[in-house]
């Protein structure tokens, strides 16, 4: 969640657990770009508003990617 602070907290939303699919765990991963993207867009914060757009976008371009790759690959472990 955003803070009010010098220091941005990036990431903390990001969870997998690797015991899944390519598929599902890249569709886990964009949901919590997307979750990050949105909380920081609704900050009143400049900087953070800047950080969630662009999260937005890597999300978006994450999951064109996914829409074009094999969801059939296996996750090694």
């Amino acid at each position: 969640m955003p803070i009010n602070s010098s220091k941005i907290l990036l990431g903390n939303e990001f969870t997998l657990d690797y015991k899944s699919t390519y598929n599902n765990e890249m569709k886990n991963l964009i949901n919590s770009i997307e979750l990050i993207s949105f909380t920081y867009m609704n900050s009143n914060n400049n900087t953070l508003n800047k950080f969630g757009i662009e999260y937005s976008y890597i999300a978006l371009a994450m999951n064109n990617m996914l829409k074009s790759t094999n969801n059939n690959i296996k996750i090694w472990k």
